[in-house]
């Protein structure tokens, strides 16, 4: 949303009348004033296509992947649309993107995963994409917070299993960096998880996978404060 607004007021500031240019159609010289407005438009135009190349129509959509020469730069995925195979060329400057537009790798992509591309062809066959943009529309992953209640725990793994109640079950992934506590801010362990315990989780969201994996935080809500000790009679 925020390279949309970007690109439209990029676009509101550069096709606005120029005083200069306005200013020379007014006295002699018409045709060399033109000429200035072409090379200005041609400017413009090459410029659009270098800063919003993933707005351009230019690339492929919806091919599938078939093949992936390797997770480092330069690299080569090819893909099939419909009955054409299709190179598409992927360097440091390519963007690679999610479904639902965070930064994603190489190594994240797998073989069937539904891509699109845009970029430049560097052929007259269109078989070969210069990739400027590739997004994976297979990879369903984004940070998001669950509310739920622990309905299994595998100890080995480091996993639980939250129910929650407008997304189904969804397995949590726990690592050491994942920090734990209580409704009071006090740290805990992965040891002081139960079943039955309300937790909030804060992770990597996989909805296809049902999975929250690269956990950053849980707090578990059924461990509340000390008890207050009542007074002696």
């Amino acid at each position: 949303m925020k390279k949309i607004i970007l690109f439209l007021a990029a676009m509101v500031f550069l096709l606005a009348p120029q005083p200069a240019l306005a200013k020379k159609e007014d006295g002699r010289g018409g045709q060399s004033t033109r000429s200035g407005e072409a090379r200005w438009l041609q400017q413009i135009r090459k410029t659009l296509k270098q800063r919003f190349a993933f707005l351009l129509p230019t690339g492929v959509n919806r091919a599938t992947i078939t093949a992936i020469s390797g997770t480092t730069f330069p690299a080569e995925v090819k893909v099939k649309k419909e009955s054409e195979e299709i190179i598409l060329k992927i360097s440091d400057q390519t963007i690679l993107l999610r479904k639902f537009g965070g930064q994603s790798s190489l190594s994240e992509m797998h073989l069937g995963d539904i891509v699109t591309a845009r970029g430049t062809w560097q052929d007259a066959g269109k078989l070969i994409l210069e990739t400027r943009v590739l997004r994976d529309l297979s990879l369903q992953k984004r940070n998001g917070t669950f509310w739920g209640k622990i309905k299994s725990l595998e100890v080995s793994e480091k996993s639980f299993v939250l129910e929650t109640s407008k997304r189904d079950d969804q397995t949590v992934f726990v690592t050491d960096s994942t920090e734990i506590f209580d409704r009071r801010q006090r740290l805990l362990g992965f040891a002081d998880l139960a079943v039955g315990h309300r937790v909030r989780v804060t992770g990597l969201w996989d909805s296809t996978q049902k999975t929250i994996e690269e956990v950053k935080s849980i707090k578990d809500w059924s461990i509340g404060p000390n008890p207050t000790a009542s007074p002696t009679p």
